[in-house]
């Protein structure tokens, strides 16, 4: 079976999209598992080493298309919040970030930080059947649309996931 961090992962990134452009839900919110985020430690005598600040990451990351909500950045006590929405395949590849430049070398965001996804804290468990950690989908419907309408439609949706092979291996998708 997959992991309840992949499952979370999957499930937000792929299943919630999915049951909230049916017309009549207003909201579509994830419960339970561990929701990953991205963490830029800096280190601050690298920092002074390359002549770069805080403020010049931040910047040089949001010049790279880095907009999401992702983490926080930490230095002195002080955390900044991070945004991330650019296409890194992974953590490596996000370390190779080119974030300055100077005459005759580049500077990476790994050479300056300790990248890392972590957990945040859970504050909220799921379990099926009162044993099985698992992942919970809460459907929220629009004040102005029709219960019977908007239950049938993610009735809908929820039978073309189940049968047409849309739920990866190891995980299964339960009505409640």
């Amino acid at each position: 079976t997959e992991t309840i961090d992949r499952m979370r992962d999957y499930v937000d990134d792929k299943l919630a999209d999915q049951f909230s452009c049916i017309p009549g839900v207003g909201k579509v919110r994830v419960r339970g598992g561990n929701e990953v985020q991205l963490h830029v430690l800096l280190d601050r005598s690298k920092l002074a080493a390359c002549n770069l600040s805080v403020a010049q990451v931040v910047q040089a990351l949001a010049e790279n298309n880095v907009r999401a909500s992702a983490g926080r950045i930490r230095e002195s006590g002080r955390e900044m919040t991070v945004v991330f929405d650019a296409e890194f395949p992974d953590i490596p590849a996000l370390k190779e970030l080119e974030i300055a430049t100077a005459p005759g070398v580049r500077v990476y965001l790994g050479d300056v930080a300790e990248v890392q996804l972590v957990s945040k804290d859970v504050r909220q468990n799921a379990f099926l059947d009162g044993t099985e950690e698992g992942i919970r989908i809460d459907i929220v419907k629009r004040g102005d649309a029709d219960t019977d309408e908007v239950v049938r439609a993610v009735r809908e949706k929820f039978d073309f996931l189940t049968e047409n092979g849309m739920i990866p291996g190891g995980m299964r998708l339960s009505w409640f």
